[in-house]
């Protein structure tokens, strides 16, 4: 397996701003990609040069609606952890301002809820909590009323010095660090909680790679999942979440760059991943902003092989796989877009990266 080079990020000269872009533009590092931990089926992966057909369909006067900013909060930031609390709220901590001459990478939990038609942001969490980072995942566990926290990476290298889980409990607004060990692969990792109240944490990358393992959280443990059959190819940057029967996958990357990219659905239940027929696909990604619907989902963007920046509105449904959207105004290529619930719509997008830095912009989509 092929490692990530470890560099860190000082003064920028001229002559290196492109590579610094791939590196802060990536959840990885420039230097060396991450290399799957299983082969990929080709089969599963969507090659990258398809096209992003689909076909065009009315969105029925579907809009990117301008959000008014909120006082507090972060408007420029991408790569933020969000986790959604209910259609009306989501919690969003870290994220990073950076850009190809410097930035930062923020440690701060905010509370994001709609009132009065308007969004509102308020600072959350008290005490001692995780480190700044970006590019991890974060998950609202409702049967205890926390959200936990976990993976990601800062400015200074692909990886943080230590894996780590931390919880943020909504109702005493305290931060707690899990005693347990948690998984060594922190980029780009993807959680959701099932109907049943489980806690599922799938993929992401470490120094030896991606992988497609599947944990379950027990007390403050991750334990391994066994798996009946095959299971999606090795990915991070991916997007889980869960409906009535199971959880489900879409898209994510086995590296960086000179990789497979996926745009491929699975759904895992009774212990074992099924591959959905899609239908015809779209061109694999990562880091799209994304928004489950009650028959499939939406999407924007995300960054392609080369990474860059993707445009580009599509819904998938069970039934009719994907479309793409014709919005009023369609937006920029952009990806590692934060993705918030919204009480009517499909969602509303946060900032994210346009290939130059973040973008400072909250829209609606309805």
């Amino acid at each position: 397996m092929a490692a990530f080079a470890m560099t860190r990020i000082r003064s920028l000269r001229r002559h290196s701003l492109i590579a610094f872009v791939l590196t802060i533009a990536s959840c990885s590092e420039s230097g060396t990609p991450v290399e799957t931990v299983v082969p990929a089926d080709a089969a599963t992966a969507v090659d990258a040069s398809a096209s992003d057909g689909g076909g065009s369909i009315d969105g029925g006067g579907t809009a990117w609606t301008p959000v008014a900013e909120p006082t507090n909060g972060p408007l420029m930031v991408w790569g933020a952890l969000v986790a959604d609390i209910d259609p009306e709220r989501a919690v969003l901590f870290g994220g990073t301002t950076a850009t190809a001459f410097g930035g930062t990478t923020l440690d701060s939990a905010y509370l994001y809820e709609w009132i009065e038609g308007g969004l509102v942001a308020t600072e959350i969490g008290s005490g001692s909590g995780p480190a700044a980072r970006y590019c991890g995942c974060a998950v609202h566990d409702e049967t205890r009323g926390v959200v936990i926290v976990a993976g990601g990476r800062d400015l200074e290298g692909p990886f943080l010095a230590e894996a780590e889980t931390w919880e943020l409990d909504l109702e005493a607004n305290t931060w707690h660090r899990w005693s347990g060990s948690t998984p060594p692969a922190t980029l780009g990792c993807m959680l959701a909680q099932t109907d049943d109240g489980q806690v599922y944490w799938f993929g992401g990358a470490s120094p030896s790679g991606a992988t497609n393992t599947l944990y379950r959280a027990e007390g403050e443990e991750w334990e391994t999942v066994a798996i009946n059959g095959d299971a999606p190819p090795a990915r991070y940057d991916g997007v889980l979440w869960a409906d009535p029967q199971g959880l489900l996958l879409f898209a994510g990357s086995a590296a960086a760059f000179n990789a497979d990219f996926y745009s491929d659905v699975w759904r895992f239940a009774d212990g074992s991943w099924t591959r959905i027929d899609a239908g015809e696909g779209v061109r694999g990604r990562r880091v799209p902003w994304f928004r489950p619907t009650g028959d499939g989902f939406v999407f924007h963007g995300g960054l392609d092989e080369n990474m860059n920046p993707m445009a580009g509105l599509y819904r998938w449904t069970f039934e009719g796989g994907f479309e793409e959207l014709s919005v009023e105004a369609p937006l920029e290529p952009r990806g590692f877009a934060a993705a918030l619930p919204t009480p009517e719509g499909y969602g509303a997008m946060l900032s994210g990266y346009d290939g130059d830095g973040p973008v400072r912009e909250i829209l609606w989509l309805r």
